[in-house]
C-alpha cells in the first residue's frame, strides 16, 4: 500500500522496521515527530541557527535602516535649506571593524510623492498662483465619459441621418465629439518643491506637510 500511495518510496532504502528515523517517530495526531538522524542533524541544526540569526538581523536592521533614512534626508534637507541647494543624494561614511578602512552607505531622497491631489487642487487659490507654480506641476488632459460608447454610437448614428456630410455637418460633429470627455487634471511636484517648499510661510508648509508625502528614501550600500 506505501509504495502504491507514494511511488517514490523505496522499501531498500527505508523501512518502518529497519529505519531509526522511522521505528523511533512518534505521532502526534497529525504530525509526526522523525527519530534523531546523526547524519542529518547537523543540516537540520545549521538551519535553525540561521532561521533565529536572520530574524534577529531583520528586525535590527529594519531599526538600523529607519535611523540611516532619517539621519541621512536630516542632513540634505540641513544642507539644501543652508546652501540653497537642491541634492536629493547623501553618502554616509564608516570605519569597517578593525580596519581604516573607509566605506560608504548612500541615502537617496525619493522623487516620487503621494498627494492628495483634490485637497491640494482646493488650496490653489489659499497657496496663491505665484507659490502654486513653484510647488506643483499641473497636467490637464481629456479622458474619455464613463458613457463614451453609447454616445459615440449616437453621435454617428445623427450624423449619418443629416442629409451630406458637408463642412457644416462635420464642424457640428467635431464640435459634439467634445461631449464625450470630461476634463482631467494631474497634479505632481517640482522638481524644485522641497526647496521652494521652505520658502513659503509657515502656514502653507503646515498644510502642505499633510497633503503631500515623499516615498521613503532608498538606500545603497557599497560595502
Amino acid at each position: 500500500m506505501a509504495n502504491q500511495e507514494n511511488p517514490g518510496y523505496s522499501k531498500s532504502e527505508s523501512s518502518l522496521d529497519t529505519d531509526p528515523v522511522l521505528t523511533q517517530s512518534v505521532r502526534l495526531d497529525r504530525v509526526v515527530e522523525l527519530g534523531l538522524s546523526p547524519s542529518f542533524e547537523d543540516t537540520a541544526r545549521l538551519c535553525a541557527q540561521a532561521y533565529i540569526t536572520f530574524k534577529s538581523a531583520e528586525k535590527s536592521f529594519k531599526i538600523a535602516q529607519k535611523e540611516l533614512r532619517d539621519y541621512g534626508s536630516r542632513y540634505i534637507n540641513i544642507y539644501n535649506h543652508s546652501l540653497h541647494e537642491n541634492i536629493k543624494t547623501v553618502k554616509i561614511p564608516f570605519r569597517v571593524k578593525n580596519s581604516s578602512e573607509i566605506k560608504m552607505i548612500q541615502v537617496t531622497n525619493s522623487s516620487s510623492y503621494s498627494i492628495n491631489q483634490d485637497r491640494i487642487m482646493a488650496m490653489q487659490s489659499h497657496i496663491g498662483n505665484d507659490h502654486f507654480q513653484l510647488l506643483f506641476n499641473l497636467t490637464r488632459s481629456k479622458v474619455h465619459k464613463p458613457d463614451f460608447d453609447a454616445s459615440l454610437i449616437s453621435l454617428i448614428s445623427a450624423l449619418f441621418v443629416k442629409s451630406g456630410v458637408n463642412a457644416a455637418v462635420q464642424a457640428e460633429f467635431f464640435n459634439d465629439m467634445n461631449k464625450l470627455y470630461t476634463d482631467s487634471t494631474t497634479v505632481s511636484v517640482t522638481e524644485s518643491y522641497e526647496q521652494a517648499l521652505l520658502g513659503m510661510p509657515g502656514e502653507i508648509q503646515k498644510n502642505l506637510k499633510n497633503l503631500v508625502r515623499r516615498f521613503e528614501p532608498a538606500l545603497k550600500f557599497q560595502i
